[in-house]
């Protein structure tokens, strides 16, 4: 299966990105876990940005399944990272 993980800003995906140990190449990370191939990108703020990323990734690499991620904003001193808000 492959998985696309957007989020709008670097540092929303990349405590992923340490975790699941990705490689970098073509304005996206990638890895193979549990025969999955997942894909991990950064959009940008805003719809626009969102939407254009989104949209190109999807062309290009075919996922299953997208998933985005993030806070939208709720940055707060009480959010840790991994908190599920």
């Amino acid at each position: 299966m492959k998985i696309l993980v957007l989020a709008a800003l670097d540092k929303e995906i990349s405590i992923l990105n340490d975790l699941i140990k990705v490689e970098t190449k073509d304005g996206f990370c990638y890895t193979k876990l549990n025969n999955n191939e997942i894909f991990t990108a950064v959009t940008g703020i805003g719809v626009i940005n969102a939407f254009s990323k989104t949209n190109s990734l999807i062309e290009l690499l075919h996922p299953d399944i997208v998933i985005n991620i993030g806070t939208a904003g709720g940055h707060s001193l009480d959010v840790d990272d991994g908190d599920i808000i």
